[in-house]
Formats: C-alpha cells, structure tokens, sequence
C-alpha cells in the first residue's frame, strides 16, 4: 500500500508541474518537467543497462497496475506534444516504453548469456 501511495504522489506532483508548465505558462515548473523527463530516460537507460538492477526493479515494483503506468504515460505525452515539445515527448516515450519493458516485459534473460549457452552444446 506504500508503494501504490508513493506512485500517486510522485506521479500526481510530475502531473501537476506538467499541467502548470504548459497550461498556465509556469517556467520553472516547465523547467521541472524537462528535468525529470531527461532525468527518466537515463535511469531506466542505467537500470537497463545493469541485469541485477533489472531483477530488483521488477521485484520491487509493487502492486501498480500496468493499465495506470500507461494511462498516466500516455497523458503526459499527449499533452507534451500537444504544446510542442515534441523532444521531450520522444525522450518521455522512449523512456516510458522501456520502463513498461523492464517492469512488465521478459527482460530477465540475458541474450549474450543465451548464446554462450547455445554455442556450448
């Protein structure tokens, strides 16, 4: 219930600096949002990168239904690229599809790990 309660608030705060930035033409809220979106895209670019941190990210991912990661995304990239921010967009996209691929997806097995084990035989 931690996990859940911590999501809403994170994601309810990147929300709410998104809708200030662009709707009311706040700049350091805009500011924020472009932050956070760079700052995104290089965590899950690192997590992706390292196989144990893969496996714990999953792990402790908690009870977020993968329905809700995509609505909130897909609102967030709407309304980046509905005001013109069409690189932050694409950054918050690519960062987002590899989120739902790291939490969601099949990326526990190393394919450099199958090949070895492959040509072995």
């Amino acid at each position: 219930m931690v996990k859940i309660l911590k999501w809403i608030i994170l994601h309810a705060l990147m929300m709410a600096c998104l809708c200030w930035g662009m709707f009311r033409d706040v700049e350091w809220a805009q500011n924020i949002v472009v932050f956070m979106v760079w700052l995104n895209l290089f965590v899950v670019l690192l997590v992706l990168s390292i196989k144990d941190c893969r496996a714990k990210v999953r792990k402790e991912r908690g009870n977020i239904p993968k329905w809700a990661h995509i609505a909130y995304d897909v609102v967030f990239i709407v309304i980046l690229a509905a005001f013109g921010w069409f690189v932050a967009a694409a950054a918050y996209t690519v960062s987002s599809f590899l989120c739902l691929g790291i939490l969601f997806g099949d990326l526990e097995t190393d394919t450099t790990d199958q090949a070895t084990e492959q040509s072995g035989d």
